[in-house]
């Protein structure tokens, strides 16, 4: 079976929704490399990510995710996350981004 590269690079989180604070069951390598905890470190914390929220994470975004949560509802919010070392995980997609752009651009000089 081939998987696609945009698959790969996903992360995420799987959460156990029968429980009081739907604790986190999975998290791919991608989550852990994002937000520079292991795997052992994510297990059982709420799947609201709280242990990512920083000085810029905003109480109406965390209040529109955990409202989605709770009522198994499907919503885009915008939420400033941070990773263990207290960067701001948006850097670290743009970073992302640029370093993938001039691969691309690499690989079309060849």
């Amino acid at each position: 079976m081939e998987l696609n590269a945009s698959f790969c690079s996903r992360k995420f989180v799987i959460a156990n929704a029968r429980v009081e604070n739907c604790a986190i069951i999975f998290c791919n390598d991608g989550f852990c490399h994002m937000c520079g905890y292991s795997r052992a470190e994510i297990m059982q914390k709420p799947c609201t990510c709280n242990f990512l929220y920083g000085p810029d994470t905003k109480r109406l975004a965390i209040a529109q995710m955990a409202q989605a949560l709770l009522g198994s509802e499907e919503r885009k919010v915008e939420i400033n996350l941070y990773r263990k070392d207290a960067l701001l995980v948006v850097r670290e997609r743009k970073q992302e981004r640029e370093r993938r752009t001039q691969r691309r651009r690499q690989l079309s000089l060849l």
